[in-house]
């Protein structure tokens, strides 16, 4: 029963941040547009960068990326909500039925985590933090060592 609390606790809690996340989204509309239009810019870069092709400055984009981002957030709360609601509400029946309302849940978490992860990881159940810990963080290691990391995830290498 312990364990069944603690996953319900778990999903709330996660949709609780987003729920905070998307409010201060709409709310400071035009501080954070212009976090992610800096960012599609990429005018902080160094001098001389060669990705420069890359920067986006099309204001319909910018704006279009923010509103994906919101959209990605309240969808990842959403389904954390829902989730939590049929976990609490399947928390005192048979396993078989928990597992099925888990799976509610674990959509939600997997929408976040692939918001976290952006996509570097095709492994499920790895996440970007196992990677930095296992390789990058190693004594010794260094910074060309990432990409070799990103590599050996793409293909669930060791873990």
């Amino acid at each position: 029963m312990t364990l069944r609390l603690a996953k319900i606790a778990l999903i709330f809690g996660i949709a609780i941040y987003y729920t905070i996340v998307v409010l201060n989204n709409l709310g400071d509309y035009d501080s954070n547009l212009q976090v992610v239009r800096h960012v599609l810019l990429m005018d902080t870069t160094f001098p001389g960068n060669r990705g420069m092709w890359r920067a986006l400055r099309n204001p319909r984009w910018q704006v279009a990326f923010y509103l994906a981002i919101v959209i990605w957030e309240v969808l990842t709360g959403f389904l954390c909500w829902w989730g939590g609601y049929r976990l609490a509400r399947a928390v005192r029946s048979s396993a078989a039925s928990f597992r099925q309302a888990r799976r509610d849940g674990r959509r939600g978490t997997r929408i976040r985590s692939a918001d976290v992860a952006c996509g570097l990881s095709r492994c499920g159940r790895r996440m970007v933090s196992d990677v930095a810990i296992h390789y990058v963080e190693r004594p010794g290691s260094r910074v060309s060592h990432v990409h070799c990391a990103w590599d050996r995830t793409a293909d669930c290498g060791p873990s």
